[in-house]
């Protein structure tokens, strides 16, 4: 399977823009079976990629915050945003729904995806939400709440990573998306699906160490193969 994976955009000398991707995802990815084409974040058209290559997936990885005229907020906590990079995971995802391609969203890409279904953030967990526990490199367990992702996994519970500082309260979730797993104990999302398309996205790193590895993997597995949230269409 070939996917189509976004970068992080930062700026090295002389304010050079630069896309990297971190080498645990190609280690992770691969190890599954699945082959990555990293998309560069100043990349015109986007259109070009599925004409040119058989892309059969989308992988919005982690890494830079969603601008806050992005996420539709005034900005209060917003660290390393991308403007090119929000302007190009929208098209790519736009594709990707065009094409009823399956999408994977990791740590920052779940967030995306919210945020493209007009749902919102909390900008700063540590600011906005006192009350929860630490999200920046962190172990945490969570809960899984919706009968079809426990069916799958074969329970209810597991342990996972934490790499973030912006995240989406139960109240910030798109109308169109549906929860499928929290946070333990201060109920932060940490997954989230679209019921009629092939689109899903987690809170943590699946690709980096402190996750219960079966469950872990067989969730990533599940979206390669397009089965549970990424199912293919009846139509």
């Amino acid at each position: 399977m070939l996917c189509a994976i976004t970068m992080n955009h930062t700026y090295g000398p002389g304010n050079t823009p630069v896309d990297s991707l971190f080498a645990d995802y190609t280690k992770f990815f691969e190890g599954l079976g699945c082959r990555l084409h990293c998309v560069p974040n100043y990349t015109r058209e986007v259109q070009n990629i599925f004409e040119r290559l058989p892309i059969e997936g989308v992988i919005l990885s982690g890494g830079n915050d969603i601008s806050a005229e992005f996420a539709g907020a005034s900005g209060t906590d917003i660290r390393n945003p991308s403007p090119e990079r929000d302007a190009l995971e929208n098209k790519l995802l736009t594709a990707a729904i065009e094409r009823y391609l399956p999408v994977l969203g990791i740590c920052r890409g779940m967030q995306f995806i919210n945020c493209f279904f007009g749902g919102s953030l909390t900008q700063n967990i540590e600011t906005e939400l006192p009350t929860a526990g630490n999200h920046v490199r962190d172990i945490h367990p969570i809960t899984i709440e919706e009968s079809s992702a426990v069916t799958l996994l074969g329970r209810d519970t597991f342990t996972v990573n934490s790499y973030h500082h912006q995240g989406v309260q139960l109240h910030q979730v798109a109308t169109e998306l549906n929860v499928f797993a929290m946070h333990k104990h201060d109920r932060m999302v940490e997954g989230i699906f679209h019921p009629d398309k092939p689109i899903a996205g987690i809170q943590w790193h699946s690709e980096r160490d402190g996750n219960y590895e079966e469950a872990n993997i067989t969730l990533v597995r599940a979206f390669l193969a397009r089965r549970r949230y990424w199912k293919r269409s009846t139509r």
